[in-house]
C-alpha cells in the first residue's frame, strides 16, 4: 500500500504495459548480445535430443505445439495465428513478426498484470522483481510443457535453465523498475 493513498491501479497497469514493452526490448537486446557469452553452453531455443520420457511432459493436458527453435510466446503465437488464419504462417518474414509479436504480447501482459497488482514504489521492491523472475521462470519450465508450448524440464540442460532464469530476471528488473520509477513521477502523492 502507498504511503498516502491507495495506488491508482488502471494508471499502474498502463505504465506496467508500457514497461513490458520497454523490458522485452532489454530482454531482447541481453539475449543477443549478453547471454551468449555468460552461458556459451545453454544457447537456446534447441532443447536437447533426449528420447528420455519427461515426466512434465507424460502430464500434458495438450498434444506438443512446440517447435526446436521457438520460446513459448513464438510457440503461442504461431498456434493463435494459424487458428485465426487456419493455415501456418508461410512466409519468413510473418514467422519472424509473429515471434515478435508474442514476445512483446508476453512484456505488455505480464507489465500489465505487475502494474495492476503493485502495491509499493519503494525501493525494496526490487526484491520482488527477482522473485516475480523465479515465478515466471517456473511457469516456463512446468506450466508451459503442460500446455504443450515448450519441451519438459528435463530436455534442457542446466546452463539452459540457468539462462533462460537470467534472461527473464533481465525482463523483470526492468519492467519493475521503469514501473516504480514512472509512477513514482506520475503520481507523487502515492509514493
Amino acid at each position: 500500500m502507498a504511503r498516502s493513498g491507495v495506488p491508482n491501479r488502471c494508471k499502474a497497469m498502463m505504465i506496467g504495459m508500457v514497461a513490458g514493452v520497454f523490458a522485452t526490448a532489454a530482454r531482447r537486446a541481453y539475449e543477443r548480445s549478453l547471454a551468449p557469452r555468460l552461458f556459451p553452453e545453454g544457447q537456446p531455443p534447441a532443447f536437447m535430443g533426449s528420447t528420455a520420457d519427461d515426466p512434465v511432459e507424460r502430464l500434458a493436458l495438450v498434444a506438443p505445439q512446440y517447435r526446436p527453435d521457438e520460446t513459448t510466446y513464438n510457440t503461442l503465437a504461431r498456434v493463435v495465428h494459424s487458428r485465426l488464419a487456419g493455415r501456418e504462417a508461410e512466409s519468413e518474414e510473418t514467422r519472424e513478426l509473429l515471434k515478435t509479436l508474442g514476445d512483446y504480447g508476453a512484456g505488455m501482459l505480464v507489465g500489465a498484470a505487475y502494474g495492476y497488482t503493485r502495491t509499493t514504489t519503494r525501493s525494496r521492491d526490487a526484491a520482488g522483481a527477482f522473485f516475480m523472475g523465479i515465478r515466471l521462470w517456473l511457469a516456463e519450465i512446468f506450466a508451459a510443457p503442460l500446455l504443450g508450448l515448450r519441451a519438459g524440464p528435463t530436455r534442457y540442460s542446466i546452463d539452459q535453465h540457468a539462462r533462460l532464469l537470467s534472461t527473464i530476471w533481465a525482463f523483470t528488473f526492468v519492467m519493475t523498475t521503469l514501473t516504480r520509477v514512472v509512477y513514482k513521477i506520475l503520481s507523487p502523492r502515492h509514493w
